[in-house]
């Protein structure tokens, strides 16, 4: 049987109460009872008092006013039992049984009255006065001070239990929701949940159980991107294989019919540049692909850029695109890995080149060495990245461009990582600015080969 967590701490907490109101109540009352009876029996022995001590004739004048006073009726007889004076129009047959020359000092309770017989001496005469209270006045102030404690009792667990209704139904809500919650997780949405403005335990329950959704969601999107992506490395693999057998046999044979006809033709050397420059893109999906990084080539700096220079150069050309270099002559020095810095600063100018669009564009290149870093930042005045793909420009496959795969920002931000540096991005002053940082060396390492160009290691 399900007992919902509401019900669980409500009923206990309704019954507990309950108990405790009840028995304070009871207290209560009984306490009010003996005060009642007390005073009540207090007013008889005053009023008893004052007739004792009266100086004044009890005539009936007299005994009706204090019958307005204290509100009893009163009953002057003489020791022989007859009667002087009455507030009585007709003096009640059980109180003349009563008359007598007795006296008794203590209150003497009937079914209609409370009785009290006094003597009082007025000019040397001696006179029985007999006090009768009537019972239905004891009743009512027992009556009021019954009423009060209970009502109080009443009131205070009224209140308790709708201040419990409340509480309950909020933290019951609350629950509610994050049982919600993690059934659209298992559901597969992973949708947060607003926090509460109570700073409690459930408050702490849902921030654990968004950050939950978090994860998992990063996890579930890894898990598809891991996925996906041994596809199309599988794929790509294969791809990449074929187009660069396709363009070395290209660019061979054009290099056989150059020589063979001793052409000095800048559109061959143009066409020559560009399948260098194609398959040096290939070669940076190969290695971005590649599950074991291939042998590290040092090279210098400068013969990096004026490579990157000198292959940038035809298809900014093409495009209308103002392409300029402006690297420090103060950047010298080697990095580990010429080939794979040659790819990335690569694909951050084709990049830039491709964003601009339209003539009258310009992408810039410079550089800046820092005592054991350099900074090369590839500008261009294109728009930028937008807010959506921001956060997500360095992942494989990111794209907005119809045509593009996402893999140019992939490979720089691979390359930076192996090469022990970062790839940073900004905008400012209207331009994009793409920022590689590289730790470079002052000296080749000992076993360094010289880094072939573009067209040679295609060889």
């Amino acid at each position: 049987m399900r007992w919902p967590i509401r019900n669980q701490i409500l009923l206990p907490l309704l019954v507990i109460y309950g108990l405790v109101s009840i028995a304070v109540s009871t207290l209560a009352v009984g306490v009010a009872l003996s005060n009642v009876e007390r005073e009540f029996v207090q007013r008889i022995d005053d009023v008893a008092e004052s007739i004792e001590e009266a100086k004044f004739p009890l005539i009936p004048a007299v005994l009706s006013q204090l019958q307005h006073l204290t509100g009893a009726e009163f009953v002057v007889f003489q020791r022989n039992g007859d009667i002087e004076a009455s507030t009585f129009d007709d003096v009640p047959a059980m109180l003349r049984s009563l008359v007598h020359d007795s006296e008794f000092s203590e209150v003497m309770e009937t079914s209609e009255y409370l009785l009290r017989q006094v003597r009082t001496s007025v000019s040397g005469t001696d006179r029985h006065v007999l006090i009768a209270f009537p019972t239905s006045l004891l009743q009512a102030t027992r009556r009021n001070a019954i009423l009060v404690p209970l009502l109080m009792g009443l009131a205070s667990y009224a209140l308790t239990v709708i201040a419990v209704l409340f509480v309950s139904r909020k933290i019951g809500q609350r629950i509610q929701r994050i049982e919600q919650q993690v059934a659209r997780v298992a559901r597969g949405d992973f949708e947060p949940i607003p926090l509460g403005t109570t700073d409690d335990e459930l408050r702490d329950l849902a921030i654990s159980a968004n950050q939950m959704c978090a994860e998992l969601q990063s996890l579930t999107r890894r898990t598809r991107e891991s996925e996906r992506g041994l596809l199309i490395r599988q794929f790509a693999g294969g791809i990449a294989h074929q187009l660069r057998n396709g363009i070395t046999g290209a660019r061979l044979t054009l290099q056989l019919h150059q020589k063979r006809c001793s052409l000095q033709d800048e559109s061959l050397s143009v066409a020559l540049r560009q399948l260098s420059l194609t398959e040096e893109q290939v070669r940076g999906l190969v290695d971005l692909i590649r599950e074991q990084p291939m042998a590290r080539q040092p090279a210098d700096l400068r013969h990096v850029v004026d490579e990157v220079a000198a292959l940038i150069a035809p298809i900014s050309e093409h495009r209308g695109v103002s392409f300029q270099g402006d690297v420090d002559f103060r950047v010298k020095g080697w990095t580990a890995d010429g080939q794979r810095l040659r790819t990335a600063l690569l694909n951050l100018c084709l990049n830039g080149i491709e964003a601009c669009r339209g003539p009258g564009q310009r992408v810039e290149l410079l550089g800046k060495r820092l005592h054991d870093t350099v900074a090369f930042e590839v500008r261009d005045t294109g728009p930028g990245l937008s807010d959506e793909i921001r956060e997500r420009a360095f992942d494989p496959f990111q794209t907005t461009k119809p045509d593009g795969m996402g893999l140019g920002l992939a490979i720089v931000k691979t390359t930076a990582e192996e090469l022990g540096g970062e790839i940073q991005y900004e905008r400012a002053n209207g331009m994009t600015i793409f920022r590689l940082i590289l730790p470079v060396g002052n000296a080749p390492p000992d076993d360094a080969q010289p880094l072939a160009s573009a067209e040679e290691s295609a060889s």
